[in-house]
């Protein structure tokens, strides 16, 4: 729901939080469409036909692997999937950008990108650690 509409007595009420329900009760002046009331939904408030669907004017399509990418043309807008992981995602992104599509959520692909980093980092500490021992080890048979 629109930010625009506010549950009933909310202001009051903390609890209740923001999220619409319909106003009920029999003395209700929100229930009653009173002027000062607050907003209730109705027909009047749809989006227009055009740019319903669209985020910023553009319409998105759901990616959830590397064929749904080639499917796209160039210049269209993709939407990267939640259950996409790492290693997917940094795929998806290198194909986008080879292809001229543009991702909409683009801060997944930075984070699979900070991961895979800190991945790689890890690696090479326990790498580190394990020829650290083997040198320590071979200094003790030395001995």
């Amino acid at each position: 729901m629109s930010k625009r509409f506010r549950r009933q007595d909310n202001q009051f009420h903390s609890k209740l939080g923001t999220k619409w329900r319909a106003p009920k009760g029999g003395q209700s002046k929100m229930r009653e469409r009173r002027g000062g009331a607050g907003k209730v939904p109705k027909i009047g408030y749809r989006t227009q036909r055009s740019t319903r669907g669209t985020i910023k004017g553009t319409n998105v399509i759901y990616v959830c692997g590397l064929t749904d990418l080639q499917k796209l043309n160039k210049g269209d807008t993709a939407m990267l999937s939640s259950t996409l992981g790492r290693k997917s995602v940094l795929e998806i992104a290198a194909k986008a950008k080879e292809l001229g599509i543009e991702i909409f959520n683009r801060q997944r692909i930075r984070s699979a990108e900070k991961l895979a980093k800190a991945a790689e980092a890890k690696k090479t500490n326990v790498k580190k650690e394990e020829a650290k021992k083997e040198a320590s080890k071979k200094e003790k048979k030395a001995e």
